[in-house]
């Protein structure tokens, strides 16, 4: 019996260290279990972050977008309204009267605006893409590529202008397509800017459509601005 007393107290001891053991261990596995749920949380919310950081960065592209846009309408708006005014001035029979608002306000109320106009499909306030591209002659992406080459948006609105006021000429058309045509073939906005300068292929085309559209706008009487060409003819014999 003395013998089985130490066997009985190392027994004892064994079986009270493996069940510590034991404890030890479900306490290690909660403690993993709740650092992994911690994890799962922190992980859920970095990417709730991430989604909303996400839709302010939108936000914030779309604010940037329309800057340009809300800044060039204001200045169409603005000589449109200084127009008015001076005419009232006219009539009023002022003799300093500023003629060349008259022309801005005219050109701001009735010329084509190829690049605000493509600012208004990214802003989303339009999508009728075919609509601007009949009018235009090109798609909004294409005006928004290149807006920063005054050339293109020049010549896009003198497209728009003659499409609008029914004086399309084929002469101009063709000429622009050539112009429109050879500038989707470039390889970077850049490439196409400076092509644009001295006597290169790109200048003479353009050189052509702005006197094409001059020739055409002072072939038609302001009598008869905004008529069919056809239909400004007919009156003109009359």
């Amino acid at each position: 019996m003395a013998e089985e007393q130490p066997l009985l107290q190392q027994f004892a001891a064994l079986k009270l260290d493996n069940q510590n053991v034991r404890d030890e261990m479900r306490s290690v596995k909660a403690d993993a279990r709740s650092k992994e749920d911690t994890i799962r949380d922190l992980e859920q919310q970095i990417q709730s972050l991430k989604t909303d950081l996400k839709s302010k960065d939108d936000i914030l592209r779309a604010l940037e977008q329309k800057v340009p846009l809300e800044v060039q309408a204001a200045k169409i708006g603005k000589d449109v309204r200084m127009r008015y005014l001076e005419e009232h001035r006219r009539r009023m029979g002022s003799k300093n009267i500023q003629h060349g608002r008259f022309k801005a306000g005219n050109h701001a109320a009735h010329r084509g605006r190829a690049l605000v106009d493509a600012l208004l499909y990214q802003s989303g306030e339009r999508h009728d893409v075919n609509i601007y591209a009949d009018l235009y002659g090109v798609e909004p992406k294409f005006v928004l590529q290149f807006q920063d080459i005054h050339e293109i948006i020049t010549v896009c609105g003198f497209h728009g202008t003659l499409k609008s006021d029914g004086q399309m000429q084929s002469k101009f058309e063709d000429t622009f397509k050539g112009l429109v045509d050879y500038v989707k073939k470039a390889d970077n906005a850049e490439k196409v800017k400076a092509e644009f300068k001295g006597s290169s292929l790109l200048s003479r085309k353009h050189q052509a459509l702005e006197a094409c559209f001059d020739e055409i706008i002072a072939a038609d009487s302001p009598r008869y601005r905004g008529r069919p060409a056809k239909e400004a003819e007919k009156g003109m014999e009359d």
